[in-house]
């Protein structure tokens, strides 16, 4: 089975190795054929916190998304929210 694995951040940040990297071996063992796919390219990663280039960050992060669509099996998602989540009432 493939699996998607879409992260915020490249393979070069510490959180993405930290969370899913790290399993990938684990998973192909046991069948999986993991790929990792960021929203930000490790170029645009690198360029990404510092001032200007809006339109040239915007362009790269349409293509990326662009580029995920491979038609995957199934789809792994880390997401860091920043506010913990409350229950709804």
């Amino acid at each position: 089975m493939k699996v998607l694995c879409l992260t915020t951040f490249p393979v070069e940040a510490a959180a993405t190795r930290y969370r899913c990297v790290q399993f990938f071996s684990y998973l192909a063992d046991h069948g999986f054929e993991c790929r990792l796919r960021s929203f930000l390219s490790p170029d645009l990663f690198g360029k990404f916190y510092t001032k200007g280039g809006v339109v040239v960050k915007a362009a790269q992060l349409g293509l990326a998304a662009l580029s995920r669509l491979e038609g995957p099996n199934a789809t792994w998602f880390w997401y860091s929210a920043k506010q913990p989540c409350s229950a709804p009432p």
